[in-house]
């Protein structure tokens, strides 16, 4: 979201990644802040995350590069082979958007539509 809020990606993201990150110009910058119509959060999943400290010593990849150990504990609904629901997280986390986010965000959420859900039957 920062790219397209803020105009680049977050110090944070840039300290792991490294290389791998693209740079962008002023220009593409400013092109970026508030270029979206609509945003679209594609949510499957739930896991529990603990530091991974021993990860800084591997090559970096789009799995390792966030330096945590995934796993799901007994509070998530595990309805398919690799899908656990816990029934709260997509609550909390367009919770977390709104106060990041505020200022784009707030129209969305008003909007704010679940068309699929893989959780079965209770």
């Amino acid at each position: 979201m920062d790219p397209l809020t803020r105009g680049d990606y977050p110090e944070s993201m840039r300290s792991l990644v490294k290389s791998r990150l693209p740079k962008f110009t002023k220009e593409q910058s400013r092109l970026l802040i508030n270029s979206f119509d609509f945003l679209g959060i594609n949510y499957y999943t739930a896991n529990y995350v603990s530091d991974a400290p021993e990860l800084r010593n591997v090559r970096g990849n789009y799995i390792t590069d966030s330096l945590v150990n995934f796993s799901c504990k007994q509070a998530c609904l595990i309805t398919y082979i690799f899908i656990y629901v816990y029934m709260l997280n997509l609550r909390y986390i367009i919770y977390v958007l709104n106060l990041i986010f505020v200022t784009c965000l707030l129209f969305l959420l008003l909007q704010l539509c679940v068309t699929e859900n893989p959780l079965v039957k209770m």
